[in-house]
């Protein structure tokens, strides 16, 4: 992970990472026909999701567990000289209780690639919206940054790692817990509108985008470590999320939900063999290709079972709908793919 630190103990955080690891894994080997190893993968995936759901959440949100006054965690990997606050008996830079921005980042990425749930999904909609009562504050004026000061006075922005009252907090906690960076709040967004929270996710967003008015910063520099700091590309994300984009190049499959306007919705995509354009009226849809071409087999939309027409490159070719999507001989999109209702 990125915080210039060592986690001991398990944390929903990097556990997350993992989880969808093991579900990635087991798809790769499924489609090269390994099924001993996607087996494998599964039941290890199966096991650990319901370790996390059991011990790594509280109620709140997902935390990291760890006895930070047992030294002996620290023995077992001869990190006691870094690590070890012998003023006041506890191992340093852990989270611990906090809400950490982080703690499903592996669902982010999840999400983002179609791999379903890596955490209790219950757990996951509770986690969110506890972020956004602790993690996210709505001005800096009374709260305390010891850290690097990226957001100041009345602005809004959501920190690092918050410690409710009542959680337990490392006398030296977590690095860096008290900062706002946009890379971080972008994945968090991302992740409330994916679930769901479309208005907490905007908020979020605009709460980054208001520090980064062209004013009091630079709009095209979200500072971190330093400038051009590329995590704040993880709003990239937040396109193919709030255009329900889903991609399954394997099976030439492509498809778009719209969370928001579907009547009048336009956004970029992009794979591997070309990039273009999406856009929904009320009479259809219309994928244009701006670069290269894709290979297409199916197509997914909300509308498939209003389909009347499909047209590839100008030819109108025979489909079949089923299950929010439409399904055709194969065809080389090089301009437009267009849906008639």
């Amino acid at each position: 992970h990125t915080l210039d630190m060592e986690l001991f103990g398990p944390s929903a955080w990097l556990e997350g990472m993992y989880l969808a690891a093991l579900k990635a894994g087991a798809e790769m080997a499924d489609y090269l026909g390994d099924t001993q190893k996607r087996d494998e993968y599964l039941k290890v995936f199966e096991s650990g999701f319901s370790w996390v759901k059991e011990n790594l959440f509280n109620g709140e949100y997902f935390i990291h567990k760890i006895n930070i006054k047992d030294k002996s965690v620290l023995t077992h990997f001869g990190a006691e000289n870094g690590y070890w606050n012998e003023e006041k008996g506890e191992i340093k830079y852990q989270i611990c209780d906090g809400s950490e921005i982080d703690q499903m980042l592996g669902q982010w990425h999840a999400d983002i690639v179609g791999l379903g749930d890596v955490f209790d999904n219950g757990q996951v909609k509770t986690a969110l919206k506890s972020m956004m009562k602790n993690n996210f504050k709505e001005s800096m004026r009374d709260f305390v940054n010891p850290w690097r000061v990226f957001s100041v006075n009345d602005e809004s922005g959501t920190v690092i790692c918050d410690y409710p009252e009542g959680s337990e907090k490392p006398s030296i906690p977590i690095p860096y817990c008290e900062e706002t960076m946009t890379g971080f709040e972008y994945s968090f967004a991302g992740l409330l509108v994916a679930n769901g929270f479309i208005d907490e996710g905007i908020k979020v967003v605009k709460a980054v985008r208001d520090r980064y008015d062209g004013e009091k910063r630079n709009p095209w520099n979200e500072i971190e470590c330093g400038s051009n700091y590329a995590r704040s590309m993880a709003a990239y994300a937040l396109l193919p999320i709030f255009s329900g984009f889903e991609f399954d190049m394997v099976k030439h499959h492509i498809g778009f939900k719209p969370l928001v306007n579907e009547n009048r919705f336009f956004c970029l995509w992009s794979l591997e063999t070309g990039w273009g354009t999406y856009e929904t009226s009320r009479s259809g849809a219309k994928l244009t290709v701006k670069f290269g071409e894709i290979e297409l087999e199916s197509f997914g939309t909300e509308v498939a079972g209003k389909v009347k027409t499909l047209i590839a490159d100008g030819v109108k070719i025979d489909f079949t709908a089923r299950g929010g999507a439409v399904f055709f001989d194969a065809v080389r999109v090089k301009e437009h793919l267009e849906i008639v209702c």
